[in-house]
């Protein structure tokens, strides 16, 4: 019976597609020394000698067992997933991992100086790692002058990498600028309501993990944004219908004050519209003004609209329909909206001229839900 390392040796050269392999790599790969080769081969060449296979020794080559007609009796008798050492398959993890853990690019060499095996088994190598990455979408590639990378290709279409960051910034990562976080550290700490973590390759296991992650963030926002439609944002208190003549800076005053005194925004957000009125009046056209003031320093969304008792001068033009608001929408994709269709309202004549008409509180009221309905149908 065949001692451990000389079975160890034979499935080395049996798997070694008939190529050469010298003592010293064979040393390295079963971890003994090259005298124990030495001593374990003389155990190879008789257990060869006994059975008719041809075993060929050459100096400044090594050794190689040629199968022949022995061929698939040997490959079942030393099957290579039982190989302990580095086989075909320990090759192709090796190269994979080598790959994902390395900041540059490998080259065939020295993955073959490391591996004791030709650059060209290296490539059959690479060749059969592609065939099992295939499904996964990850593909080893091999460039002139550049070496060997992996790449991960696009398996989510719908996700728009927008940033990369190291570990040690995630104590700044903005939930209100990034709508998912992808990230390799399960243990890392992350202050966002939507963090999917996927192992370096990326597995088809890991590709379901991100996109139920992103089905759980788009029924929340589609949630939320159904909650917070334009109708249900303009309340009657938040209606003002003006007597006295006032500046810009007072009309933006008291707008800001009434929802601050009723915890809708936080101290500073009447800063922030007057800072962002100096960067770019918020002057539509047709007397109608849109400011509006930083999402953080918003606690509820709300929007108030306020007609004045005349014109009043906007830097870009005289306004006397503001509408200000107070938006915390979780994502840029929501506000865009939300503008978009309280554009639309803002903009229509018909609106405007009936706000403009109207009286009371109740009045203005009424002629936006009016407008809305029509909007939202």
């Amino acid at each position: 019976m065949l001692s451990k390392y000389a079975s160890e040796i034979i499935k080395i050269l049996v798997h070694q597609d008939d190529k050469f392999i010298t003592n010293a790599q064979i040393a390295k790969m079963l971890n003994v020394s090259e005298r124990s080769v030495s001593s374990y081969m003389n155990e190879v060449a008789q257990y060869c000698e006994e059975r008719n296979y041809h075993l060929i020794r050459k100096r400044g080559k090594g050794i190689c067992l040629r199968l022949g007609v022995h061929k698939e009796e040997l490959e079942q008798e030393f099957p290579e997933k039982n190989l302990c050492i580095e086989t075909r398959e320990y090759r192709i993890s090796y190269i994979i991992r080598t790959l994902i853990e390395s900041k540059e690019p490998y080259t065939a060499a020295l993955f073959a100086d490391e591996l004791f095996v030709s650059k060209a088994t290296i490539r059959t190598d690479i060749e059969k790692a592609n065939q099992s990455l295939e499904a996964d979408h990850i593909k080893i590639y091999q460039t002139t002058g550049r070496g060997i990378e992996i790449k991960v290709e696009d398996k989510i279409p719908e996700i728009n990498v927008t940033s990369v960051l190291p570990a040690n910034s995630a104590h700044l990562i903005d939930e209100n600028q990034y709508d998912l976080v992808i990230t390799t550290i399960s243990k890392l700490k992350i202050s966002h309501s939507y963090v999917a973590y996927t192992t370096p390759i990326v597995s088809q296991q890991d590709v379901y993990r991100i996109q139920k992650k992103c089905h759980q963030m788009k029924e929340t926002k589609k949630n939320h944004n159904q909650e917070y439609t334009i109708s249900s944002l303009i309340k009657k208190e938040f209606i003002l219908v003006e007597k006295e003549v006032m500046s810009k800076e007072e009309i933006l005053k008291k707008g800001c004050d009434l929802l601050y005194k009723n915890d809708y925004v936080k101290q500073g957000f009447y800063e922030d519209v007057l800072k962002r009125e100096e960067i770019s009046a918020s002057v539509l056209g047709g007397g109608v003004a849109l400011p509006h003031g930083m999402a953080n320093l918003v606690i509820k969304p709300a929007v108030v609209i306020m007609k004045c008792a005349q014109r009043t001068e906007w830097q870009d033009g005289c306004v006397d329909i503001v509408f200000l608001l107070a938006l915390n929408f979780e994502d840029i994709q929501s506000t865009r909206a939300f503008f978009s269709s309280f554009y639309e309202m803002t903009m229509e004549k018909n609106t405007t001229f009936l706000i403009r008409k109207a009286e009371t509180e109740e009045e203005i009221m009424d002629v936006i839900m009016n407008s809305m309905n029509e909007t939202e149908e």
